[in-house]
């Protein structure tokens, strides 16, 4: 059976297909049957790889914890079929920007060769390129090796790489694993890590499914310590998450928001900086001229936050917006379709001081959500006017479509991690998930007057 594992440092563990075994023992029993297990384990602490290579007489194809061995046996392909070495050169150029790994003899009477990579016509030597590509070059070559142990454990596989890398890192592995039945055991501190595992879980064309990954918190009291078991479903919702792991962003993002609503700021917003007026979700001078007087309104926030979704008298429902929105856009990604009725859904407050569409809005892990649109969606990536069966277009006035076509003016081409990332750093969404950890599952409403007294203050 194929698997990974991913564990941040006495933290976390996330396990592909496999099991924990009491944190792997050498013998495990099987119905009182004693089971021996073979592992391969690449540590965190690996060596640099020297200048020169030399042939390896006693051919052993087993990479060492401390990751030595490893040029000897892209040496040893070099000198045979290349196979094994053009794979890892084909990744180190596609993903660090490390073309032209390649080997060069010494000299003709020499042994010895020197590993480099090539940029044009200058070459150089693997020993002077960046320690980020020299810490992964064994957990790289293991990952395309043939391996017949039981099980790999490697630590902090993305140490020292920019983080723009660790996703790339993270989808070789799963490929290993699924297309050579291997299993292994992961431990990172990296979040980028763990949201590219979440990724290929949530995304219906990867493989993985939710039954392939577990996560297992490792809790400690005192002395003692255990796993709790998390668990992924297909919409990337985890069952649970240990308390201050990766919030440190969360938290940072919650600062940037604050400073960003002190009073004097100007411009439309942080994010629409070097934009004019016409670019912004305000649009046309009449959009400009309702904000504006909404904010000099007093009464404007009290009127909305009497405003209740259900019994609003309000008639439009989120699905006959979504359906205009796909009219107009012809297909979109689910998450991003969720965050265009957000931004509808906020800006027409602003504009016109009641909701657009009557449903409530929840403060998901990755976003605000309408849950019933998602559900009606559920197991599709991409949405098109002919996937939504309920919804009608022509339920919005012209002033409701105008003001559906001012937002995607400006929201329509931005992507979905932008609009997801976008959401997640604003008041109304951060303040219906108080109390909860950053990827904590959260259902709270996210409530009609955050949202109208955060966007009327974007001026």
């Amino acid at each position: 059976m194929a698997g990974i594992t991913v564990a941040v440092l006495a933290v976390l563990a996330v396990f592909w297909k496999t099991n924990p075994f009491q944190l792997l023992p050498s013998v495990y029993k099987d119905n009182g049957n004693p089971y021996a297990f073979s592992v391969d384990y690449i540590g965190s602490q690996r060596k640099s790889i020297g200048r020169e290579i030399q042939i390896d007489c006693k051919n052993n194809k087993t990479i060492a914890a401390n990751g030595d061995n490893v040029c000897e046996i892209l040496l040893e392909s070099y000198l045979s079929d290349k196979t094994l070495l053009r794979a890892v050169a084909q990744w180190l150029g596609n993903n660090l920007e490390c073309p032209g790994l390649d080997f060069d003899r010494n000299s003709e009477s020499s042994a010895s060769y020197s590993l480099s990579v090539r940029h044009g016509r200058a070459s150089v030597n693997l020993s002077d390129v960046g320690q980020g590509a020299l810490q992964v070059l064994p957990v790289l070559v293991s990952s395309f090796m043939e391996n017949h142990s039981d099980i790999t454990i490697v630590e902090q596989p993305v140490l020292h790489l920019h983080p723009a890398a660790h996703q790339s890192v993270a989808v070789r592995i799963a490929q290993s694993a699924l297309e050579m039945n291997r299993r292994f055991l992961v431990e990172t501190h990296s979040q980028n890590f763990i949201l590219a595992v979440r990724d290929m879980v949530a995304d219906p064309n990867n493989p993985l499914s939710p039954d392939d990954v577990v996560i297992y918190s490792v809790e400690q009291d005192g002395d003692e310590s255990w796993l709790k078991k998390i668990t992924i479903d297909e919409t990337d919702e985890l069952s649970d998450w240990p308390e201050g792991v990766f919030a440190e962003s969360y938290e940072l993002l919650k600062s940037i928001s604050g400073h960003n609503g002190r009073s004097g700021r100007s411009g439309c917003s942080s994010r629409f900086k070097n934009k004019t007026d016409e670019d912004c979700p305000y649009g046309t001078d009449k959009y400009r001229k309702a904000n504006q007087e909404n904010q000099a309104n007093p009464t404007f926030i009290s009127k909305i936050s009497k405003i209740s979704n259900a019994g609003s008298g309000i008639n439009v429902s989120a699905f006959d917006v979504a359906k205009y929105i796909l009219l107009l856009v012809k297909s979109c990604a689910k998450m991003k379709l969720q965050k265009l009725l957000y931004y509808c859904q906020a800006w027409h407050l602003v504009w016109n001081g009641r909701p657009l569409f009557y449903e409530d809005i929840e403060a998901w892990t990755h976003g605000p959500v309408v849950k019933e649109l998602f559900d009606l969606l559920n197991g599709l990536d991409v949405a098109t006017y002919q996937d939504l069966t309920r919804g009608n277009e022509d339920t919005l006035t012209v002033s409701q479509k105008e003001d559906v076509q001012s937002v995607l003016k400006f929201y329509g081409d931005k992507s979905s991690q932008w609009l997801m990332d976008s959401t997640r750093s604003e008041k109304p969404w951060m303040d219906a998930r108080k109390g909860l950890n950053p990827n904590e599952r959260g259902s709270a409403i996210i409530q009609l007057s955050e949202m109208a007294e955060y966007y009327s203050g974007l001026k």
